[in-house]
């Protein structure tokens, strides 16, 4: 799981409390199912759908969620993931109380 602390330097969301979020929750993996929190850029999905009247829309993610595999030992991506995607309006101004949001 040190591949993902020694990537910090590799990319970043531009906005310093979400980075730091993200690294926070990265450091708090124990267990090889545990979900890896990482920043994705807005063109890694396709097929974005906006959820009527809400903040909220489901695109494929073309790479895929990270996984340990404990087998190869080794990080391997889900590709053509369906996901939801939350909107981060006037994200500049974001706090913990949004970033803790189930």
């Amino acid at each position: 799981m040190n591949r993902l602390k020694n990537d910090f330097a590799d990319w970043t969301s531009g906005n310093e409390k979400i980075d730091d979020f993200i690294k926070k929750m990265q450091l708090k993996l124990n267990e090889y199912g545990d979900m890896i929190f990482e920043w994705i850029p807005y063109n890694k999905f396709i097929d974005v759908k906006e959820i009527e009247n809400s903040v909220f829309a489901t695109a494929i993610w073309k790479d895929g969620p990270l996984y340990y595999s404990k087998i190869r030992r080794n990080y391997k991506r889900e590709s053509d993931e369906k996901i939801l995607l939350k909107y981060l309006y006037n994200s500049q101004n974001i706090n913990h109380a949004f970033l803790n949001e189930a």
